[in-house]
């Protein structure tokens, strides 16, 4: 077996190898990323607007948002923002190019505890360190701008390990000085960021000196760490309501909490490998059990290696340790949420198998220059290293479909998000549109009320593009879709709360983008009441039409009395066309009589 380094003739595929994972990535953030903001986000135009009139405080950095600190990440976002016309795409090319750096940082890191020694081993474990990195399993955090404050956490951890274990780079003060500047950096962006502090004490000790400067380093370091916490704590009171509610209602979290909590946690591990409610957790404690497993062979053992682990068991520590903290708040809404909606939880544990990784790569290195093996002793250690290298990459390539497919129904909605918020002029303050979990803006944010009022401050301060003068073209000539009839087409007359269903179909004739939405309008109004998405599928019209674009045309909506005015209303439904810019009438309409709320 050839374990020598590559040749020159080589290097070219190498590199093409280890860009695959980031490109491949990158490609992923630009098809699946959409200019709009969502949820957590909307609590940015407030901070806009006050740095605008020169109001903004530091308190308005350093307040609590939901268990997080996020002061670091809110100047990034002002400086974004600002710059940017605040379009979420900046958010997203910067989370992307911070671990695009984290990476050269651990790829400088495997060098160094590789030293003279980049064969092929070297680069098989780092590009799988390069694959699990950049797995498409974070796809939320990939295609949500506001995550990137978990990108800064690990930048700036990893950073920090880089610091400590590069004794040519800096003289022993300023690597020191410089990783707790770090470490207080990630400890502002969020809560996460405080365990790098404890997971950076094995390169703190790592650092050159005698006993006597290691102890005082330490004692530093955990004061550093303890005024850290205590600044992040003061004043913290996190809004409680969803896990009181949560273990009111499920009473077998209540008893068994810490149950629960483990559970929770194992999932985390195992999610970026495998979706299974019923085996991640037995996965999750392999992963674990293999990790301490390393730890004791590469530490109580054979303690000389120390020098080449330290910053891998940091890292490796850093990731356990924000699972923790994951688990910890988020436990309560069940063990299966970690694999059925964790993806934003992945990123911090991922660093968990790159130290696997590596700390394998010392590890059978060691195997292999300690041991007076057979040449056919060596090859299967290296076979066997191999496979289970290939396993893990396999296992995170199937992952990736899975996230494919949860991308491709996030972007949908995400796009649906950004026509609502675009024409957010034209919707009206209706009970659909403010309360409805088919709303157009309260898939954005929860609370359109808040939604509309922000938005406000965006217009205020000239921040992104709204619809203004948008025509409404009523033409029975024009084939952009139809609102079917009611049964036997006689007109419907229900009472305020009573629902109704409407169905039909639109499309986008001559356009590669059909759209995601329609719009309903009732008499002669120049806005919305509800919106419909477009995903029923309708082989009929592609058929009809000739046309594959077609096969999900089909909508269908239901919606109370509550949004229509007491009296008969024509109802009619429209399709937006941004190429044309125009609100385009489909065909048909619906006559709906609403009688009032009956007398007690």
């Amino acid at each position: 077996m050839n374990l020598r380094a590559p040749s020159i003739s080589t290097h070219i595929p190498l590199i093409i190898l280890y860009l695959i994972p980031p490109l491949a990535t990158a490609s992923f953030i630009l098809y699946y990323g959409v200019d709009v903001p969502y949820h957590d986000q909307w609590i940015l135009p407030n901070l806009f607007e006050k740095f605008k009139t020169g109001t903004l405080q530091f308190i308005d950095l350093f307040n609590l948002h939901n268990y997080h600190r996020l002061v670091f990440p809110k100047l990034i976002f002002l400086s974004l923002g600002l710059t940017s016309d605040w379009n979420i795409y900046a958010e997203l090319i910067c989370s992307f190019l911070l671990a695009i750096l984290t990476f050269l940082c651990l790829y400088q890191l495997s060098k160094l505890t590789n030293p003279a020694q980049q064969d092929n081993l070297f680069h098989l474990t780092n590009l799988l360190t390069s694959l699990v990195f950049f797995s498409w399993i974070q796809y939320q955090n990939w295609l949500w701008g506001f995550q990137v404050a978990i990108f800064l956490i690990n930048f700036c951890t990893i950073f920090a390990c880089l610091l400590l274990s590069y004794p040519k780079f800096l003289s022993t003060k300023w690597q020191y000085i410089g990783s707790a500047i770090l470490c207080g950096i990630a400890s502002f962006s969020s809560a996460q960021g405080l365990a790098s502090w404890l997971a950076l004490i094995p390169c703190v000790l790592g650092l050159e000196g005698n006993l006597t400067q290691k102890r005082k380093r330490l004692f530093v370091w955990i004061l550093l760490f303890l005024i850290s916490v205590y600044l992040y704590f003061l004043g913290y009171q996190p809004d409680e309501a969803l896990k009181n509610d949560a273990f009111k209602n499920n009473p077998d979290l209540a008893q068994n909490p810490t149950l629960f909590l483990i559970h929770f946690l194992f999932n985390i591990i195992a999610s970026p490998l495998i979706g299974s409610l019923q085996w991640s957790w037995i996965l999750g404690l392999i992963i674990l059990c293999y990790f301490f497993y390393l730890l004791y062979e590469l530490l109580i053992k054979n303690p000389h290696l120390y020098s080449l682990t330290f910053p891998w068991i940091s890292i490796g520590l850093f990731g356990l340790l924000s699972s923790v903290l994951i688990a910890k708040g988020r436990y309560y809404l069940g063990s299966d949420y970690a694999i059925l909606q964790g993806s934003r939880f992945t990123t911090h544990t991922l660093l968990l198998f790159v130290a696997i990784f590596q700390l394998s790569l010392i590890w059978v290195r060691f195997k292999l220059s300690a041991l007076d093996l057979l040449k056919n002793q060596v090859i299967n250690t290296v076979l066997t290293y191999g496979v289970l290298v290939g396993i893990v990459g396999i296992l995170t390539i199937l992952r990736g479909e899975y996230a494919v497919i949860q991308a491709t129904d996030l972007s949908f909605f995400l796009k649906s998000g950004q026509t609502c918020l675009t024409l957010i002029d034209y919707l009206e303050d209706s009970p659909f549109l403010n309360t409805s979990v088919d709303s157009c803006l309260v898939r954005i944010y929860p609370d359109a009320s808040f939604l509309r009022q922000e938005v406000k401050k965006l217009k205020n301060l000239q921040l992104r593009t709204f619809a203004e003068t948008v025509p409404f073209v009523s033409d029975p000539n024009l084939k952009y879709g139809y609102l079917h009839p009611l049964p036997n087409n006689e007109p419907l007359v229900i009472r305020r709360k009573m629902p109704m269903s409407l169905s039909g179909w639109a499309i986008l004739p001559d356009s590669q983008q059909q759209p995601n939405l329609i719009f309903l309008s009732y008499n002669n109004q120049k806005s919305f009441f509800a919106n419909a998405y477009i995903t029923v599928a309708r082989p009929d019209i592609a058929e009809l039409l000739k046309s594959k674009s077609y096969t999900r045309a089909g909508w269908q909506i239901v919606f109370s009395g509550e949004s229509l005015p007491v009296g008969e209303n024509k109802i009619k439904a429209w399709v937006y066309d941004p190429k044309r810019q125009q609100f385009i009438q489909l065909n048909g309409e619906i006559s709906v009589t609403v009688k009032p709320k009956k007398k007690p």
